[in-house]
């Protein structure tokens, strides 16, 4: 595994705070190979690759998560970035496997969000809302995944206007701006 010195963590993050990801590539590129590189420095490479919209990067990205997640299998953002990237590419199976095998380890939001994804994208409605009615339940829901939560209950017959609206007004109570007095 390649081990970074401080010198190159601090000039790794700060091309990628400074989002300067065709640098930050070349950087990673320089200082690790596909064998020798750490799980996160192929999850980081993979980021800076989704930065592009040529579908190569994309694939590459793809396979650079996997990679991570296979040397890493507990490295969740790794496994969600490869869930995410599969999704866009309407090539997710084996993310479905993947998500479903970690889900069984216990509750993570992450792959709550996740496998929601890719239930929308199946049409399965309902089992997206389990999924985030799980991190609701957490307190783990944020501002976009409580938007696609609401967004949702409105295609799933399952749910009364009056859960819709209950759930509105929770989501409007966690998220809105304290009214000063």
């Amino acid at each position: 595994m390649t081990l970074l010195n401080n010198e190159q963590k601090v000039r790794l993050h700060k091309l990628y705070n400074e989002k300067r990801f065709a640098e930050l590539e070349l950087e990673i590129e320089m200082i690790s190979d596909f064998k020798t590189r750490s799980a996160f420095l192929s999850n980081l490479l993979g980021v800076a690759k989704l930065r592009r919209t040529d579908q190569k990067d994309w694939l590459g990205a793809k396979e650079l998560f996997l990679d991570s997640h296979k040397k890493d299998p507990d490295y969740i953002d790794a496994l969600c970035n490869y869930s995410h990237v599969s999704v866009k590419l309407r090539d997710y199976d084996d993310a479905f496997k993947r998500l479903i095998e970690n889900k069984k380890k216990g509750y993570n939001p992450k792959i709550n969000e996740a496998l929601a994804r890719i239930h929308f994208f199946e049409g399965e409605i309902d089992k997206e809302l389990e999924l985030f009615m799980e991190n609701e339940k957490n307190n783990d829901l944020n501002v976009r995944t409580a938007s696609h939560f609401l967004t949702s209950l409105n295609y799933s017959s399952k749910y009364t206007q009056e859960s819709y609206l209950e759930n509105c007004k929770k989501i409007d109570d966690k998220f809105s701006i304290p009214k000063e007095i």
